[in-house]
């Protein structure tokens, strides 16, 4: 899951060309080439061009969506034709058949699997966060233009607490 775009466009971009935005939450389909049939979750507004199909689900049932269709990822990818190139189009994507619940299980279903669909977005987040920072302080560290006091150490609200070599100062873990 990535949650960063590795590109972007501009607004007049958007106008001026066949990029669709689909909202947070839609389920894409990737429709060419080695990827047809891949399956991700936006977890933002994004844009896309024809390369992909957005699933946008009913309010609330963005996690049942999402994993439905991507449990049928192999079944769609099968369903792919091309010489050159495997491809699926919009029409295979909305004719494929999946069995569908009753909307009172599909809420029951969401009410437990959408809070950790949730965790998982928040958790790559934070890995993307630190990722960030290892890319930027791990060169600097390295090359020495950032220098670590041994004996201080930083505490998440900002607050700076010194340690003395025989670490008689160290706060206890909690």
């Amino acid at each position: 899951m990535s949650l960063i775009p590795r590109k972007k466009i501009t607004e007049l971009g958007v106008k001026e060309s066949s990029a669709k935005i689909w909202p947070e939450g839609t389920t894409i389909v990737a429709m060419y080439g080695a990827t047809a049939g891949e399956v991700c979750l936006i977890a933002q507004p994004t844009t896309a061009n024809q390369a992909c199909c957005g699933l946008i689900p009913k309010t609330s049932f963005r996690s049942f969506l999402f994993f439905c269709v991507r449990r049928e990822r192999d079944s769609l990818a099968s369903k792919s034709s091309g010489s050159a190139q495997q491809n699926l189009n919009k029409g295979l994507v909305s004719g494929h058949q999946i069995l569908i619940p009753a909307e009172n299980i599909i809420e029951a279903y969401e009410t437990v699997v959408d809070t950790l669909l949730n965790s998982w977005i928040e958790n790559e987040k934070h890995v993307q966060t630190l990722a960030t920072l290892r890319d930027t302080l791990l060169p600097r560290l390295i090359s020495g233009q950032l220098r670590l006091d041994p004996f201080c150490f930083f505490v998440s609200d900002g607050s700076e607490i010194a340690l003395h070599p025989n670490h008689q100062d160290r706060p206890n873990k909690t």
